[in-house]
């Protein structure tokens, strides 16, 4: 697995969430995390409480939250984005 940095891959996905934000809100599909860091899947999963804590010591993020489709092989971080 890749050397991680949580904070660093946090501080992109709200880099790619303030430019993907429609309404205040991004989706980032993991597949994006694993093709941009090298992480392996299932990443958001194991990590979730670590990324939730760096979420929220952003003040643009309001509000941070992983989920799974049905089959738990697809992970997403969904953040809401202060855009003011």
């Amino acid at each position: 697995m890749a050397n991680l940095n949580i904070k660093e891959i946090v501080e992109w996905m709200i880099e790619e969430a303030k430019d993907k934000a429609s309404d205040g809100i991004a989706v980032i599909d993991e597949g994006e995390i694993v093709k941009k860091f090298g992480v392996e899947s299932g990443w958001l999963q194991s990590h979730g409480p670590e990324i939730y804590h760096e979420c929220d010591r952003h003040s643009e993020v309001l509000d941070s939250l992983i989920y799974t489709g049905n089959d738990r092989d697809y992970w997403s971080i969904q953040l809401t984005i202060n855009k003011v």
